[in-house]
């Protein structure tokens, strides 16, 4: 997909509206579809690598991501509010 720069590891979609990826460097984009495309509609950043990235209903997105320090898993959610992350 256009906006990721390193490999995608994790793509998620809570309601087909939104989908959120996430690649290799810690990079996460939330995507908001617009007729046949999906635009881009926010860059998110995490430390260490997404592993993977959840729709859990209307209104959040969970990522699963890994980093080299003393807790290897993290898990961050992310909300949607008047079409925006925040």
């Amino acid at each position: 997909m256009k906006g990721h720069r390193d490999s995608i590891f994790g793509i998620g979609s809570n309601n087909g509206r939104y989908i959120a990826t996430g690649d290799y460097k810690g990079n996460m984009i939330v995507w908001e579809l617009n007729g046949s495309e999906y635009d881009l509609v926010q860059r998110l950043s995490v430390v260490g690598t997404i592993q993977d990235i959840c729709g859990h209903n209307e209104q959040c997105f969970t990522d699963i991501n890994e980093s080299l320090d003393l807790t290897p898993l993290h898990m961050f959610h992310f909300f949607i509010e008047e079409a925006t992350f925040t």
